[in-house]
């Protein structure tokens, strides 16, 4: 059920928004260096984090919201199957909720404050013990 709801609530253009940032381009570039500074920071700790763990990036994020990596062949001590069942595991043993793709990438989100997250997180991936072989 978590996963039909953020599937359906974090897609799609919503024109409140969009008016929202086209102000903020035309009038607050004070604001928006603040709020980039704030994700690339985020975006840096996170990726720091999950590649101690052995995560893979599968594209370096200079800028956004998303990290993007490389679905592990075993998590857990078991044999990984797919994107989705790499993530399923992830939710159902830490509580760390990503987005899969197939054939082989996840999805990780900076939305949220990685520094108040960041003991729960390492966690997670200590216990996940994910590997490439």
């Amino acid at each position: 059920d978590i996963g039909t709801v953020k599937g359906n609530t974090d897609e799609g253009f919503v024109a409140a928004m969009a008016a929202g940032v086209k102000a903020s381009m035309e009038s607050d570039w004070e604001s928006i260096a603040m709020y980039r500074q704030m994700y690339q920071k985020r975006l840096q700790m996170l990726t720091d984090m999950l590649t101690r763990h052995g995560m893979r990036l599968a594209v370096q994020p200079n800028a956004g919201f998303f990290t993007l990596w490389m679905v592990p062949s075993r998590a857990f001590g078991e044999r990984i199957e797919s994107a989705e069942h790499f993530n399923f595991l992830m939710m159902e043993r830490t509580s760390v909720i990503g987005v899969h793709f197939e054939p082989s990438y996840i999805r990780y989100a900076v939305c949220e404050d990685i520094a108040s997250k960041a003991t729960e997180i390492d966690a997670a991936f200590q216990q996940a013990a994910v590997s490439y072989e």
